[in-house]
This record gives C-alpha cells, sequence and structure tokens, in this order.
C-alpha cells in the first residue's frame, strides 16, 4: 500500500503493478481488469510456465487475460494489436480501427486519419495534467498525443479550434503528419508560409515542390493560374524554360499539377513536350519517345501483347507497338526481363515471327512456314522439312534432329511406321538390319543385338518362357552341342540369375542334366564331380568338407567327398567317414582312427579339443586315472611330483600354494622342504606369516624368543611383515621396543626414535618425502632444530609456502603482518618477504618491491614512479627492468636521440654508441655486417679485409677483383703519389726509400763541407737572391697538392664499374738545389761553385704484373725499381 501496510489485495480504484497498488499505470505497461483486481501488466511479466511448484507452497501464480487495453494515445486493431494509427481505409471509433461508422456518430475525415465522432467524446473540461504525462486526451493524462491528433493548449484534439486554426509541426520543414502538431492563432516566425488543406492550414517552413510561392502572402498554392499554367521552381510559367522543357503532371495527396521537367519520371514516356503515360493512338515507341513513323534503324513492328506485359517488370513499354531492329527482343529492349523458358512464363508468348512488317507469335495460316524467322508461303528446297513449333506454324529445317516421317519432324514414330532406321520411319525393318532392339523407347532397326535374341528382337534378359541362354539366343531347354543346365550367379547384395546352356558343369556338381551347387540329401555323396546316394568301392570314404561363403564368412556350405583315403588332418570313423574330430562314442584317437578306449601302449589321454590323443606319457600332469591335465582339479587339487592327488602323503607332508603369473591361477602343491622364500606354519609352506605371527627362522611363531626379543615391524610397505630381531636394524625407528621402518603415522621421527612430540631442541616439524628400497614415496614427520633454508615456519611445521591467514615473511616466519609499519614487502613463492628496504637487484613500487615496472610507469633512481617524463635526468633507457631515468647509458645500450636502447632502429647507423641518421664526419666510413640482425656501423678506418670506396667499407677482393689498388684500408684506381706498387694489387709507401736517400746524400756531403771548412773558408760572401723560374713554380705548387678520394671508385650496380677518381701523374720527380757558394782564396782567385744535385725516380713500366710475382719478397720487390740515378754536376769558371 502506500503508507507501506501490506494487503492481500489492492483498493478497488487502484492497480496491482509490481506488487505496488498505483493509481496510474506506467506508458510501457497495459491495463488489466478481472473480476477480481485490476493490474498494470508488462508483457510475460507474469509467467509461470515450465515452473513445478510443491509441499507447503504448491501454487504458482498467474494471470488470466479477460480483456486488453491499449494505452489512450494508441488504437487497437482487429486482431488485437495496439497501433500508433489506423491504416488509411479504417476508421476511429473508441479507440478501435473500424471499417463503418455506427449509426448514432458523426463521420470526420482529415489530412490524419477518419474518425466516427460521438459529440463531447473528447473531453478534457476540467482535467489537469502534469509532470511525465502533460497532455489530456480523452479524459486521460498521456506523455504525447497521438499521431493521429493535434495539441492545443496541452490538450488533444481532432481538430483546431476556430480562434486557433493554424497548425505547426515541428519535425519536419514541409508537411509533416507525424509527430508534435501544435495549434495556434497564427503562423509562428520560423514557419511563415501558410499551406491551406481541406482540414487545416498548415504553417511551414517552405512550400512544398507541388505549390506555387507567393513570397507577398507569404502563401502556398496548389494551383497556378491559366496563363502561366506550368509550375517551375515553385513559380507559375506559362511557358517551360529551355532547360526544363518537358511538362509531366505531378499529382500528390493535396493536387494535380503540370510541371516542368528535365526528365520525364519513370513509368512516363515522351510524347512531344509532354511526359505521358502511354503513347496516344497511332503512335509507336522508340527509346521511351512516341512517333508517328518507324525510323529505317528500328523499322519493325514490335505489339505489346501478353508476354510482353509479364515480362516488362519496370513499365516502359507504353505504347500499343515499339519500334524494333528485329523480333528478338532480347537484343532491342534492354529492360526486358529474360525467362528461363518462353512456355511456362506467364500466359502469353514471344512474338518472334516476322510478317508484314509486324512481329507475330505465330504464323498466319496464309504463310503459315517459318524460315529464319520470317513467315512464308512455302518452304524452299534446301529447307524442305518442317518442325511442328507452337500452334499451327511449321518450322523450315535443312534437317530433322530426332526422326521424320513424310518430310515431317518428330520426336516420337506414329503407330503406322513405328520402325526406326537413320532418322526414318519405316513400317517395317530392312532385310540386313532385321532385329528390333528398343533404343530411346523407340524400336530400332539394327544388324545384331548387343545382349540375347528372342524371336527378332534383342532383349538384355530372356523371358521366363525362354529363360536359357544358348549363346545369344533365348531358348525354353538346353539340347544339342550345350545339353547342361548351369544356373549363374552374380552380386552379393542384389543377387541375379543367369541360367545358360553349357556342354560340362564349371566346378560344380551334376544331377541328372542339370548343374547343381550342393547335392540333394537323396544324393549328398559326390563322386567325380556327380551326385550320388552311396560312395563306391574305389572312392570308399566319405569326408564331410565345409566352406565358408565367399561374400559372407557366417554362411557355411557343406558337400559330402567319395574319398580314396582320408585327406591329412583327419580321422577315420567307422571305417566309412572321415571326421576332423572323433565323436563321443569314439572319442579317443590313436594311430589317426577313433577308438572307444586308448592301447595299453599309450595309455595316457591328452586333451584336443573336443577328444583326446592317446600318448605314451604326460607332459606336464596327470591323474590318477591317466588323464593328462595343465592344473589339477579341486577333487584332487595337489601336485604331487606330476601327480594329482587329493591329500598329502608322509614323505612330502608339506603343502604349498601359490599363484600363476598370467592367468593368477591357484595351484597346489605337496614338497618335502619348504622354499627358501616361504616359512614354515601349521604343517604348510606360506609365503606371509598371518598378522598375528612373527617371522623367525624361516617359521612363523606367535612369541619372539629371548635371543631375538625385539620387534620388527616393516612398514615400509603395505601389509606389515613382523619380524623377531636381535636389535633394531640400520635406518628404522625404535618406539615401545618396536623397529619401524619409518614412524606410524601419528608420531614424529627424532634421529633413531619415534616420539609423540618433537623435543624443545628440535621444535619444528618437516615433511619428507623418503625414496628407498622400503619406502616407496613414502613421507615422515621429521623433528628440526631450524627449518631449511628453501621453507617457512609455519607455527610448528616446516612449509613450502605462507598460508593466507598468514602471508608475510618475517625472518624465515610466517606472520599476519610485518613487524616493522613502515617496511615494504617482496612477493616471492613463500610468501610476502618482509623488508626494510627494498634488496639492490629490486625496485620500489608503492610498498611492493618488484623486479621489473610496468610500462606506465618510469624508474627513478631505484623506484618506480607514475611520471609521463624524468625529473631531472637527461636520457630514458628501455631496460629489461622498465624505463630507467639515466644521464647515462649502461654498457651495451646505444644513445637513440634521448633514448637509450638496446638496439638501433633498423633505418639508423651506429656510430660508436650512438644511433645516427648518417655516419658523421668523424665517423665517416659505413660498414654493414651481415649477421642475424645486420646493422650499418661507422669507422674512420676500415676494418680488416675491408677496405674504403668512397665512404663505404667493401671487400678488398671487390677492389683487386676490378685491377684497381689498396693502400692505406683505401681502393685507388692507381697508387697515390709517394707510393710504389708492391706485391699483389698493393700500394706501399716511398717513405722510407726517400729517408735512406737523404741520409746518403747527407753521408756523402758531410765530410766534403767538412773538409773544406777546415781547409779553404775564409768566410762568408753576400748571398745572390734567389730567381725563381716557371719550373721552381710548378714544381712549389705540385708540392702542396693534396688528394682527396672521398668519391666512390667503384660503383656497384648492374655489374659496372665507375671510375670517378682522377688518374695520378705517372712520373714522380724529387728535386733539391743548392745555393751557389762563393769563397775567396789566399791566391786572389774568386772560385764559383755551382753544385746541382738532381735526384730522379722513374717507375718502370710494365703492362702487367704476371701471377706468379704475387709472392714476391721485399727484397725481389726493390730490384723491380729501374731508372733511378743521381746526377751530381760542378761546373768551375
Amino acid at each position: 500500500m502506500g503508507s507501506d501496510e501490506c494487503k492481500s489485495t489492492c483498493p478497488a480504484d487502484k492497480a496491482i503493478y509490481k506488487q505496488t497498488c498505483i493509481s496510474t499505470c506506467p506508458p510501457h505497461s497495459k491495463r488489466l481488469e478481472t473480476d477480481l483486481a485490476k493490474y498494470c501488466v508488462v508483457d510475460n511479466e507474469f509467467n509461470c510456465l515450465g515452473r513445478v511448484c510443491g509441499g507447503d507452497f504448491p501454487m504458482a501464480l498467474s494471470l488470466t487475460v479477460v480483456w486488453t487495453m491499449c494505452l489512450p494515445k494508441e488504437v487497437k486493431m482487429g486482431s488485437g494489436e495496439c497501433k500508433s494509427t489506423c491504416p488509411a481505409d479504417k476508421a476511429i471509433y473508441k479507440q478501435t480501427c473500424i471499417s463503418t461508422c455506427p449509426p448514432h456518430t458523426r463521420r470526420l475525415e482529415t489530412d490524419l486519419a477518419r474518425y466516427c465522432v460521438v459529440d463531447n467524446e473528447f473531453n478534457c473540461l476540467g482535467r489537469s495534467c502534469g509532470g511525465d504525462f502533460p497532455y489530456c486526451y480523452q479524459a486521460n493524462c498521456v506523455n504525447a498525443c497521438p499521431e493521429y491528433t493535434v495539441t492545443y493548449n496541452k490538450t488533444c484534439m481532432l481538430e483546431c479550434p476556430a480562434d486557433a486554426s493554424y497548425v505547426t509541426a515541428d519535425q519536419c520543414p514541409g508537411i509533416c503528419l507525424v509527430g508534435r502538431k501544435i495549434c495556434s492563432l497564427k503562423c509562428p516566425e520560423t514557419h511563415p508560409y501558410v499551406f491551406h488543406s481541406e482540414s487545416f492550414h498548415y504553417c511551414l517552413q517552405t512550400c512544398p515542390d507541388f505549390t506555387a510561392v507567393s513570397f507577398v502572402q507569404l502563401k502556398c498554392s496548389t494551383k497556378c493560374p491559366p496563363y502561366a499554367p506550368y509550375l517551375f521552381n515553385n513559380t507559375c510559367h506559362n511557358v517551360c524554360p529551355d532547360t526544363h522543357m518537358l511538362i509531366s503532371i505531378k499529382a500528390s495527396k493535396f493536387n494535380v499539377i503540370p510541371m516542368c521537367s528535365q526528365l520525364c519520371p519513370d513509368q512516363t514516356v515522351i510524347d512531344g513536350n509532354m511526359c505521358v503515360e502511354f503513347c496516344p493512338s497511332g503512335k509507336h515507341l522508340l527509346n521511351k519517345t512516341c512517333v508517328e513513323k518507324c525510323p529505317k534503324s528500328n523499322p519493325i513492328l514490335y505489339p505489346r501483347n501478353q508476354n510482353f506485359i509479364e515480362r516488362d517488370s519496370k513499365g516502359f513499354g507504353r505504347a500499343a507497338f515499339m519500334c524494333v531492329k528485329s523480333c528478338k527482343i532480347e537484343e532491342n529492349i534492354p529492360w526486358i526481363e529474360k525467362p528461363d523458358a518462353w512456355l511456362y512464363h506467364g500466359s502469353g508468348r514471344p512474338a518472334l515471327l516476322l510478317y508484314k512488317n509486324i512481329c507475330q507469335v505465330q504464323c498466319p495460316t496464309s504463310a503459315r512456314f517459318d524460315l529464319n524467322g520470317i513467315c512464308v508461303e512455302f518452304c524452299p528446297n534446301n529447307s524442305s522439312f518442317l518442325q511442328p513449333t507452337f500452334g499451327t506454324t511449321l518450322k523450315c529445317v535443312s534437317s530433322c534432329k530426332k526422326l521424320y516421317f513424310n518430310k515431317t519432324c518428330m520426336d516420337r514414330c506414329p503407330n503406322e511406321a513405328k520402325f526406326t532406321f537413320n532418322k526414318t520411319c519405316y513400317k517395317a525393318c530392312p532385310n540386313d538390319f532385321s532385329f528390333q532392339q528398343i533404343i530411346d523407347r523407340e524400336n530400332t532397326c539394327v544388324n545384331s543385338c548387343p545382349h540375347f535374341i528372342f524371336g527378332k528382337k534383342c532383349v538384355s534378359v530372356c523371358p521366363n518362357n525362354a529363360k536359357y541362354q544358348n549363346n545369344v539366343t533365348c531358348v525354353s531347354k538346353c539340347d544339342g552341342d550345350l545339353p547342361f543346365t548351369y544356373t549363374k550367379v552374380t552380386g552379393s547384395y542384389y543377387k541375379q540369375y543367369s541360367y545358360l546352356c553349357v556342354e560340362s558343369c564349371p566346378n560344380l556338381e551334376t544331377l541328372s542334366k542339370d548343374c547343381v551347387d550342393n547335392c540333394p540329401k537323396e544324393a549328398k555323396y559326390i563322386h567325380n564331380s556327380t551326385c550320388v546316394s552311396t560312395c563306391y568301392e574305389s572312392h570308399p570314404y566319405a569326408y564331410k568338407q565345409t566352406t565358408s561363403d565367399p561374400y559372407y564368412s557366417y554362411r557355411k556350405h557343406t558337400k559330402y567327398m567319395c574319398m580314396e583315403s582320408c585327406p591329412t588332418g583327419t580321422l577315420l570313423y567307422n571305417d566309412t567317414e572321415c571326421v576332423i574330430s572323433c565323436p563321443s562314442d569314439s572319442n579317443f584317437a590313436f594311430n589317426e582312427s577313433c577308438y572307444n578306449k586308448c592301447p595299453e601302449s599309450n595309455s595316457f589321454k591328452g586333451k584336443k579339443g573336443s577328444y583326446y590323443q592317446c600318448i605314451d606319457d604326460c607332459p606336464l600332469l596327470q591323474t590318477v586315472d591317466k588323464y593328462c591335465v595343465n592344473s589339477c582339479p579341486s577333487t584332487a587339487k595337489y601336485n604331487l611330483n606330476g601327480t594329482c592327488v587329493n591329500e598329502c602323503n608322509n614323505e612330502y607332508p608339506l603343502r604349498f600354494s601359490n599363484y600363476t603369473n598370467i592367468r593368477r591361477i591357484k595351484l597346489y602343491f605337496c614338497l618335502e622342504f619348504c622354499l627358501s622364500s616361504t616359512f614354515y606354519f601349521n604343517g604348510s609352506c606360506l609365503t606371509t606369516c598371518p598378522e598375528d605371527t612373527f617371522i623367525f627362522n624361516s617359521s612363523c611363531v606367535y612369541e619372539c624368543p629371548n635371543t631375538d626379543p625385539m620387534n620388527y615391524t616393516r612398514n615400509g610397505k603395505s601389509g606389515g611383515i613382523y619380524q623377531c630381531v636381535e636389535s633394531c636394524p640400520d635406518n628404522t625407528y625404535l618406539y615401545n621396543e618396536t623397529c619401524f621402518d619409518k614412524c606410524p603415522k601419528h608420531l614424529r621421527t627424532h634421529i633413531i626414535t619415534c616420539t609423540e612430540n618433537c623435543p624443545s631442541s628440535h621444535p619444528y616439524i618437516d615433511i619428507q618425502a623418503v625414496h628407498t628400497d622400503l619406502l616407496q614415496d613414502a613421507s615422515i614427520k621429521k623433528c628440526m632444530a631450524s627449518c631449511p633454508n628453501d621453507k617457512v615456519i609455519n607455527e610448528d611445521f616446516c612449509d613450502e609456502k605462507c598460508p593466507t591467514d598468514k602471508p608475510y615473511l618475517e625472518k624465515q616466519m610466517c606472520v599476519n603482518s610485518c613487524k616493522n609499519p613502515h617496511s615494504v614487502y617482496e612477493i616471492t613463492n613463500q610468501g610476502k618477504k618482509c623488508h626494510n628496504k627494498c634488496p639492490n637487484h629490486l625496485l620500489l613500487m608503492e610498498d611492493v618491491c618488484v623486479e621489473k615496472c610496468p610500462d606506465n610507469k618510469l624508474i627513478v633512481e631505484s623506484s618506480c614512479k607514475d611520471i609521463d617524463k624524468c625529473p631531472y635526468h637527461t636520457y630514458l633507457e628501455h631496460s629489461d627492468i622498465g624505463k630507467r631515468c639515466t644521464n647515462k647509458c649502461s654498457p651495451k645500450f646505444y644513445l637513440d636521440g634521448l633514448d637509450c636502447v638496446k638496439e638501433c632502429p633498423q633505418q639508423k647507423v651506429i656510430a660508436g654508441i650512438s644511433c645516427l641518421d648518417e655516419c658523421p664526419l668523424s665517423l665517416p666510413l659505413s660498414h654493414k655486417d651481415f649477421s642475424s640482425k645486420p646493422r650499418i656501423h661507422c669507422f674512420d678506418k676500415c676494418p680488416s679485409d675491408y677496405v674504403a670506396n668512397g665512404t663505404e667499407c667493401i671487400e678488398s677482393y671487390k677492389c683487386t677483383v676490378k685491377n684497381y689498388f689498396t693502400y692505406n684500408y683505401r681502393c685507388y684506381k692507381t697508387c697515390p703519389h709517394m707510393t710504389i706498387e708492391y706485391g699483389y694489387k698493393s700500394c706501399y709507401s716511398m717513405d722510407i726509400f726517400i729517408t735512406l736517400l737523404a741520409g746518403c746524400v747527407l753521408f756523402i756531403i758531410t765530410p766534403i763541407v767538412f773538409i773544406y771548412i777546415t781547409t779553404c773558408f775564409t768566410g762568408w760572401s753576400p748571398r745572390r737572391k734567389k730567381v725563381t723560374t716557371p719550373n721552381d713554380q710548378e714544381n712549389d705548387a705540385g708540392d702542396g697538392t693534396s688528394e682527396s678520394n672521398t668519391t666512390p671508385l667503384i660503383i656497384f650496380e648492374n655489374g659496372d664499374v665507375e671510375s670517378k677518381q682522377s688518374d695520378h701523374l705517372n712520373n714522380i720527380e724529387v728535386k733539391s738545389d743548392t745555393e751557389e757558394i762563393m769563397a775567396e782564396l789566399d791566391d786572389g782567385y774568386k772560385i764559383f761553385m755551382d753544385r746541382n744535385s738532381r735526384v730522379k725516380y722513374e717507375p718502370a713500366q710494365s703492362d702487367t704484373l704476371e701471377k706468379g710475382n704475387e709472392e714476391r719478397t721485399l727484397a725481389n720487390g726493390r730490384d723491380e725499381i729501374k731508372d733511378v740515378h743521381v746526377e751530381v754536376v760542378s761546373t768551375y769558371t
């Protein structure tokens, strides 16, 4: 109830909704009234289908609908379904769609719907609505007015009142018949244009395209005046413009008006400048245009018959006749649908035949022959055969596809000429082709039959009255050269029988003149393939032979063969029969014959199938009556030296039983002594002693003697063994004067004893797995002074990990929480390990020590920070433990911009420890390694076995294979200045030769100068100014030349080699000039001494260097230097 009080039902003015009493049903529910109560129902809410109740609550709650009511803004269809409005052909009466209004009502029709009105029925006077249901309709509060009403002052009405006659719809700019429609005194500024219909004055944003606009009166008119009858762009014109000169009729719900169009609408054609639905009488259709006469390109008239109407799905054929090129309409009228078959498409047929320039469905009687689609009076000689078609028309053809009779083609021969030969129907077959064979349901004349002949007919199977096949002829009985009848059976599942006449029976028996599979009972024996009643003296023995059906192995075939002697593997029975096994009345076999008992020489009886073989001795065991057995029977179960006896005797008094390994059969033996692996007990040898006894000296005793007082309970294996021992063996445990392989489950193991509680020196219990010969997959509870390092202490036990109620690990002990409230912890397999600070190999993330930071955090020092960029570090290192902020990249990392990475991107080069877009000037040479991850490295000098080719390092052999030279890890076209060729395609520096030459010159000049100074020198005279010659200028300029080799000498592209380096000078000269020395001698003579020493090096010009000189030594290389001489010229004047 509204007061939160619970009642058995609601008051009469309330409805039940979700077990609550309410006044008005929600919009999504339906109102339901029964004799018991009112309900607000949601579909399928009260559904007990499939629910079974019982016990104290046996009833299931369900509601039975007496009648349903649609929402106030809905109407009910005839099927009981609720809709927003009624169909156009129905009228609304009391929220129900009906066809005819009752007599006491008034019929009202608006643009929105049709109504059957009772005066004052829609009365909301005095009703005030609000909240979620602000509108009033039929004295009900609704959240929106029905679509078939208009709104005025929060009231839903069928028509606007006279003082507010204008209707505005806010859901579309034009005439809107759905959504909210408001009545007002005048049109709002947003909807200034007025459109008058028979029902309403619409306020519109823009006028519809089928109306004329008056911008002065702001009015949309449905008609144009007679002097300007054509509508174009909402304006009336007396003539359509050139761009839209076609006139089409526009029909709407409110008017019919001619409009100017650029193209005619679909379902219309052009007649002059008018768009019409059908060409007028006397005009034909050509390309959607009405014409009076067909042009020469399309001279033929095709009628608009029933077939054309059915296939013209787009409605383009709007004339009595169309102009076409030919009667094949698929080639001329592209919009025509193409049926799969003419005859089965509707009731009409295509007009494919041409007669007097008009396409016809069939030719007229005056010209009823079809010659290539044209109706003619007679067929020509080259097409003299007549092919029947539809109706009375006959097609002229050069030959018939199947058969013909009297020049007329036909599918079947007529009864008066039913025999066919060479596509011709005959009354009788010709003599050379006298046999009749059914081919394609026709009696065809042939010269031979493929299967069998019966009379003059070819048959595939002989008839019952002549079922025997004598070669290929069907006969009623066999005689002559083929006297025997043989029934041949073929097929495994569906058997087929053939009756043949044969000269002799093939692999079958003969009975009279018939070949049979099995002889009958009265003559069941077979002698020389003939069925006889008894075997003759020449073959006196009868042998029963059984074989299996080749198709069905479960089917057996039995034959009784007369034999001269019994076959190998059979036995003679009653001196007349050969049998596989002896029958019960003579069940003993000896010398391949059956007897009723064994002879004395072979008195032992061995079982062989269903009978016994008489033998001289049993291979395994025997019974007292000489039957050989594999195991003794229950009546004589003990084996005493190979004989089955009922009881053991005094000579072999001990009883022993054991099971076989394979079939688990229990065997019993009589023994003189117990075996080594058994124990003596009460006259028997046992494999194990009883549970209430002990093992002592291979016997089972009830008490241990004083010499061996200890009880050794061998509980390592299942089924304990109790043994008397003097003292406990090694690797056993003592408890209450009993030795155990392992302590019982309720005891703990401490050193070599079992105890109920561990001592204080070893307070912890460690459950350890034990694997020994006696203890397989066992475990012991061992007392420990401390737990192993790989385990944790959980109360008194050593566990693999801490439990969930004590997840933290403090000094190997499981606790509820860390002792230090500011501790951090490390998540391990044993538990959450407490630390005052994270170990060096871990990182701090909040309160947890982790091995790796997530991708959304950065490592600052030893912590994971939730920040976007490093606070005071230059670089960001992408390591295995996360993204680390640093000022220096770690070893084996490369610097890529501001990132430290393990590998440079593929598009970048490696220069030292940096990733760059290209090699820098300090490391200008690039070299690409071909490892698993190829990268380009930058060098100042190429690696070993590589030389520089421009700025790229290439293999040395790629330089020499082009007949170029290598020098100082660089490739040259010729050896550079101040070098000589040395070895194979290598250059060697001349610095050592120049040094040696300078040393020699200095060695010669020094003594001369010394002698001169000590003997003749009196002082220096003034120097003359050196005169520079043009040659000196050239030499000075030549000394300053330098050579660059940054341009690639070898271009590796398409195998071509292009040299971009200039040729070096072929000759290299080294000259040194000494100044003039002037001295005055004591005798008054002036001696001018001009010493000009020139050293000239001219390398030998050789065309090629032979391969044999590739390994020349340095000494041999120097021998090759030619034309080196020193000139010293002295002139005295």
